[in-house]
């Protein structure tokens, strides 16, 4: 939870308009009437709309499932260069849950159900979705 409430605040720091124009303080009471007459969905503590605070959030966790899965991804291979093929797949469905455009655990979940579990149904899964994930 300390991450993410981390990624939002770069984010908001990022997207902050007064950063972008230093006269903001002065057209924000403006702004908010243009934008939010009924003043209801403007954080007069911030001046972020809405809007604005729902997409720093968004990104704020996706960027926390990108790591889940490069993380997940990581220790999958560290599990399949170990010989422990299970929990490698595991791993590997882990970063693929956290990430689902993971295209290298998709493809290494294929290999690994291709060669050692003789899953080929499954392998051809993996590698369809690793090849949609990146064409």
């Amino acid at each position: 939870m300390a991450q993410a409430r981390e990624e939002w605040a770069a984010c908001r720091a990022e997207i902050a308009p007064e950063r972008r124009y230093p006269c903001w303080g002065d057209l924000l009471p403006l702004q908010e009437e243009l934008l939010c007459p009924d003043q209801g969905d403007v954080d007069k503590s911030s001046g972020f709309t809405l809007q604005e605070e729902l997409l720093c959030l968004d990104q704020a966790d996706a960027v926390i499932r990108t790591a889940r899965g490069a993380l997940a991804w990581s220790l999958g291979d560290r599990l399949r260069r170990q010989g422990d093929v299970d929990g490698a797949i595991a791993a590997y469905r882990a970063a693929i849950a956290a990430d689902p455009g993971h295209a290298i655990a998709h493809y290494n979940l294929g290999h690994l159900l291709h060669t050692k579990r003789k899953d080929f149904d499954g392998a051809e899964a993996a590698f369809r979705a690793a090849i949609a994930a990146d064409p």
